[in-house]
């Protein structure tokens, strides 16, 4: 029905090895560019546009997640009257009151847009006191709740620093991290259906309820042509589950590939449609909801949809401690962390004359400037009262 959620279940039905053995690097887009020697390949580009958001690149992502397949002319169908009369309702509180009478919430993401990491960040703490303790994810193969961290290599998508400070929230907040991937990847089924064993082998649901973060498909509650998913086999096995897919909707810059139902969501926050007390507008009927995200628009080098997570933390700027002399690749670490193997709180690509803004907690922090290719500079700094301080 939705041209994104297609394309999303084509990239699930890549073999997750695929996307391992891709390099995902650090870089700035000139030489992240070098990765896409052909750009009619559906597989190099999903993989590019993965690349390109793990260093911030957040609307060239976008723009080449889209040129998998010719732009697609949607129908506006009937529903489309009733839904655009639907109530605007704010993802996070809405989601948050439905998800308290369940034992497991399933997300989902596509893996080249971060905002889908942010929103679930934006919600672990509420979470946490309707009672969930446990958060199992796609892709994760170090034991996280062990090194008391998240490293570039703790897995396949963990070197997107808002995947990684996700992570570590839910650590900070008492939750047990785990992956839940297997290594059998024959069909979906098989795959899924060793990816339940192993949930249930970490689960212990008398200490609390669980959330299930993977991407599309994996969070479906009915069989599909996909097959049978996690979120099938967790429903089948008896547990009360409530779906909310981020995946069947999202912005592009380009208007050709804008579903008409996008143009519900003029806010500035995620929400979901109500069409009753008890009815939630979806394109996936195996799902229970589906989350519209907001237009994605950079503001001071910093995507909107991270006020999300700093709804009432002012900004500080870059600008006081370093000015480019030429393009600049720059990325922060926090300072306990800073080392060869550890990730970016945040990735910023500055240049001579532009305003960059932080979004920091109070702390110590490192920045990496690359200027050259041969040439690196570090520079310690703290935040402290909202300001930037060396």
């Amino acid at each position: 029905m939705i041209r994104s959620f297609l394309l999303s279940i084509f990239f699930c039905a890549l073999s997750l090895s695929l996307a391992a053995q891709w390099k995902f690097e650090y870089a700035p887009v000139d030489k992240l560019s070098s990765q896409l020697t052909d750009p009619y390949n559906s597989y190099q580009l999903q993989m590019y546009a993965t690349g390109l958001s793990i260093n911030q690149q957040y609307l060239l992502a976008t723009y080449y997640w889209d040129k998998q397949q010719p732009p697609v002319k949607y129908k506006v169908d009937s529903l489309f009257g009733v839904y655009r009369s639907a109530i605007e309702l704010p993802a996070q509180a809405t989601l948050s009151r439905l998800s308290v009478p369940y034992d497991i919430l399933l997300i989902d993401e596509l893996h080249h847009l971060p905002q889908h990491r942010v929103f679930l960040h934006s919600m672990l703490k509420q979470l946490y006191v309707n009672g969930y303790r446990y958060l199992a994810l796609e892709a994760l193969y170090e034991d996280v709740m062990k090194t008391k961290t998240v490293s570039v290599d703790a897995g396949v998508y963990t070197k997107e620093p808002n995947f990684a400070n996700m992570i570590k929230e839910a650590m900070r907040l008492g939750f047990t991290v785990f992956g839940y991937e297997g290594n059998d990847f024959s069909s979906n089924t098989v795959r899924d259906s060793i990816a339940t064993i192993n949930i249930l082998k970490q689960w212990d649901p008398a200490n609390g309820k669980l959330i299930v973060y993977g991407g599309p498909a994996h969070i479906n509650k009915e069989e599909t042509r996909w097959g049978k998913s996690v979120g099938y086999w967790l429903t089948k096995a008896g547990y009360k589950t409530f779906s909310a897919t981020q995946t069947g909707l999202y912005y592009s810059d380009q208007p050709e590939y804008v579903h008409p139902f996008y143009t519900f969501n003029k806010n500035k926050y995620p929400v979901i449609l109500g069409i009753s007390d008890q009815h939630y507008f979806t394109s996936r009927k195996e799902t229970d909801l589906m989350i519209i995200h907001p237009v994605t628009k950079i503001e001071n080098g910093l995507p909107n949809w991270l006020f999300n997570l700093y709804p009432t933390q002012p900004q500080v700027s870059l600008n006081a401690i370093f000015t480019p002399q030429v393009a600049s690749y720059c990325k922060v670490y926090v300072a306990k962390e800073y080392g060869e193997s550890a990730v970016p709180y945040g990735i910023y690509s500055f240049r001579q004359g532009m305003q960059q803004n932080l979004w920091l907690p109070n702390g110590d922090y490192v920045l990496e400037v690359e200027q050259h290719p041969l040439r690196k500079e570090v520079i310690p700094f703290s935040v402290k009262s909202g300001a930037i301080v060396q």
